[in-house]
């Protein structure tokens, strides 16, 4: 989505965007794997709004906080990018 909307906007995509975390493995590594919703698993609550973008970022920002206080340690998951060989 942010590839084609940089496209049609002709706005060039900062390589950054090139990496990412898929938020299901720190919230597997910390919870288990457990088949819930972020509400069932931390509590959290939506905001009137299901599926509005500013909520939706609201409540993934307080899953990010309460995984960081149960100290786990955040790295890159995902890359469009192929590791680089050490040599």
């Amino acid at each position: 989505m942010l590839e084609s909307e940089c496209r049609f906007t002709n706005i060039p995509k900062p390589s950054y965007f090139n990496r990412w975390i898929n938020l299901r493995v720190p919230f597997s590594k910390v919870f288990g794997d457990v088949r819930c919703n972020l509400k069932e698993a931390v509590e959290l609550g939506w905001h009137d709004r299901v599926h509005c973008g500013l909520d939706d970022s609201i409540i993934i920002a307080r899953l990010l906080a309460v995984i960081m206080q149960r100290g786990f340690k955040f790295s890159i998951t995902k890359s469009l990018t192929p590791p680089q060989a050490i040599t």
